[in-house]
């Protein structure tokens, strides 16, 4: 998330002064907290982002993961790691024993569901593509095939996140 806010933000807030757009993908993204995470990161960085050209697609295979995502609310349990600079903000989480998404990250992020070995129907590239801990489950032939479609999908500038355990 440093480099993130460091390096792929400064390039993304240029664009976006001149009405460009910022867009972050999070491929198998299971259940929204990836997304979320990145959100509520960026927003803390530049609260200015809900108010500009600034979304993220989150995708899974699995329906019933991306309909829990779509719902936004997570068991305490599951936002424990959050660090509290964030979880004091105004825009993030709000309740108790269960915690809702305020509604300024729910409108950046879109969930859909998505085979990533089927055809992707984005036809506009990212700024960023968050893949962590995906590919591992895939064997090495199909890790080759899907690396040049992540490096297509992304902008020249762009960046691909991995996992610990992922290799290129």
């Amino acid at each position: 998330f440093d480099i993130l806010t460091n390096e792929v933000l400064p390039r993304a807030q240029s664009r976006l002064k001149s009405g460009g757009r910022f867009r972050i993908w999070s491929a198998g993204c299971s259940n929204g907290q990836e997304a979320f995470s990145i959100v509520m990161h960026l927003l803390d960085k530049d609260p200015s982002l809900q108010d500009k050209d600034f979304r993220i697609l989150a995708t899974d295979i699995d329906p019933k993961v991306i309909a829990f995502a779509r719902s936004a609310t997570y068991p305490e349990r599951m936002t424990d790691n959050i660090p509290e600079d964030l979880r004091k903000q105004p825009t993030q989480l709000k309740g108790q024993p269960a915690h809702k998404m305020a509604d300024a990250c729910r409108n950046l992020v879109r969930f859909k569901e998505l085979n990533l070995m089927s055809a992707w129907p984005m036809w506009q590239a990212f700024d960023a593509v968050f893949c962590r801990n995906v590919v591992i489950y895939f064997d090495a032939p199909t890790q080759d095939a899907l690396w040049p479609r992540f490096h297509d999908a992304l902008l020249p500038d762009g960046m691909l996140f991995l996992g610990h355990s992922e290799r290129v």
